[in-house]
């Protein structure tokens, strides 16, 4: 520019000045996002200029990232080197994240038990430990679990909690005894243990203890509640044990002469027989004699059967006949039992005295043939007259008096008593005439053990031997006759 003046005198002078125009900045600034969820980052960039002055005290860097707490417009003021300037403005909005909740906030359950969760705040939900999506879920844990439960807002923020469901024990209860056995018409006292309170079903109570006298095989429940609330069922069966002894007048009902049957498979323990009642207990474990009553007394016994030992109640079916018993006569010599009776014919049974089983060995005679030494230990005997089950004969434990005198020619036998031994052996020699015996023991690998030399008298010796310090196993013991003839029985030391 260019100034002329004049002064009052008529005087001119000239004077120029340059001015330079320098050019505004074309300031522009963008973001990261023109929205963001309360807590992302947010990144705002300005060009354009040489410098930079944000609103809001954030700074005069060009680049910002910083968290915004709120919606919010944002000013940049840019500047040239030549300090011309210009701003630019630019609006960002803050979503909040969804206010998540769970209901319950604190849920407890007990072992086996379940709880719903309910999640609220957000438009959609989705849980940890493979729950998957939606708004409720039902979980039962088997121990104390944390579930995280991330929501998502309608603008898209997203947010997560946590909600611990904590797994009560239950109860740890306990009844005892826990398989009790009653005999018919017996009780049980059942005693629980292990919470605080009680529920028995059948209308047996609250207590801790409650006595049962069941009529038959009967399941009980108890219901136990912990100080926590948690509750457990727990049943006990209480069994009652069907005695399996039988025990009936023999050989029918009808028969007077007072014998009575015990089936076999228990253990008589005691026999405790009414007033008036008299019993002979000879014949046990397998046959009762009752020899005084009246029918209708009663005798009571205590049989162990299986792990339990129960009352049995015999109910006399008649008054036993006097005189209808009779004993037995043995022929040693010619092996032959003779019923002491009076009747011409009639049937003759065995029982075992090991297990009691019964079975008929002769019918006719009361005479019976062929009864040697080991069948009258092992056996019992007894004879009814045919048409008249009054009239019996029982044979008694018979010992070997006599016996030795009686041995028919050519007799040669031995036998081993115990057999298994643990101490004491008894070697039963059995021979009908005088002779010289070689005894040898071997073991079972074929080692000569003892070898004695004996002079037999004929008729039976006894030879006995202390084998307490023996090695147990099995032994083999030779009897060998001056003829050279020889008798082999094995031998069990245990």
């Amino acid at each position: 520019y260019r100034v002329t003046g004049t002064s009052p005198k008529g005087c001119v002078s000239t004077a120029e000045v340059t001015i330079e125009v320098n050019p505004v900045p074309v300031v522009s600034v963008t973001a990261s996002a023109l929205a963001v969820c309360d807590g992302e980052e947010l990144t705002l960039s300005a060009s354009g200029a040489a410098t930079y002055a944000w609103s809001g005290g954030l700074g005069t860097e060009s680049v910002l990232v910083f968290n915004p707490l709120q919606t919010n417009t944002y000013t940049v003021v840019g500047y040239t080197e030549k300090g011309c300037s210009s701003s630019v403005s630019i609006d960002v909005s803050v979503h909040p994240k969804p206010s998540l909740a769970v209901s319950p906030d604190q849920p407890v359950i007990c072992l086996g038990g379940e709880v719903s969760l309910q999640a609220d705040g957000a438009e959609a939900y989705r849980w940890s430990g493979g729950l998957g999506e939606g708004q409720s879920k039902t979980v039962s844990p088997d121990v104390t679990t944390t579930f995280i439960l991330s929501g998502r807002s309608i603008q898209g923020c997203e947010d997560s909690i946590s909600v611990t469901v904590q797994v009560l024990a239950l109860p740890d209860v306990v009844v005892q005894p826990a398989a009790p056995v009653v005999c018919p018409g017996g009780s049980v006292d059942l005693l629980v243990s292990g919470a605080q309170e009680y529920n028995w079903s059948d209308g047996l109570g609250t207590g801790t203890t409650v006595s049962v006298s069941p009529s038959g095989t009967t399941t009980y429940t108890v219901t136990g509640v912990s100080q926590e609330g948690c509750s457990k069922e727990v049943s006990v069966q209480v069994t009652v044990h069907e005695v399996a002894a039988k025990i009936s007048p023999w050989p029918d009902p009808n028969c007077p002469g007072g014998l009575y049957r015990i089936e076999p498979g228990s253990e008589l323990l005691a026999i405790t027989p009414s007033a008036g009642v008299e019993v002979d207990t000879s014949q046990m474990p397998h046959f009762l004699l009752v020899t005084k009553g009246q029918a209708g007394d009663r005798v009571e016994f205590l049989v162990r059967d299986e792990t339990i030992a129960c009352p049995v109640e015999l109910i006399l079916a008649q008054a036993p006949a006097s005189g209808s018993i009779h004993g037995m006569d043995y022929d040693h010599c010619r092996l032959v039992l003779k019923a002491d009776v009076d009747c011409a014919k009639g049937t003759w049974y065995r029982f075992s005295r090991v297990d009691g089983q019964l079975s008929p060995v002769g019918q006719g005679s009361p005479e019976l043939p062929a009864v040697d030494r080991e069948s009258r230990e092992n056996f019992g005997y007894i004879f009814v007259c045919e048409g008249d089950c009054g009239e019996m004969g029982i044979l008694p434990v018979v010992e070997a008096d006599g016996y030795e005198e009686c041995l028919p020619a050519g007799t040669f036998d031995i036998q081993i008593r115990p057999n298994p031994v643990d101490a004491d052996l008894n070697l039963l020699i059995s021979h009908s005439d005088a002779t010289r015996f070689t005894v040898r023991i071997w073991d079972v690998a074929g080692r000569l053990i003892g070898e004695q030399r004996l002079d037999h008298p004929g008729g039976e010796l006894s030879v006995p031997y202390d084998v307490s310090d023996w090695p147990s196993g099995v032994y083999v013991l030779e009897i060998e006759r001056a003829d050279g003839k020889a008798l082999t029985r094995k031998v069990v030391i245990q």
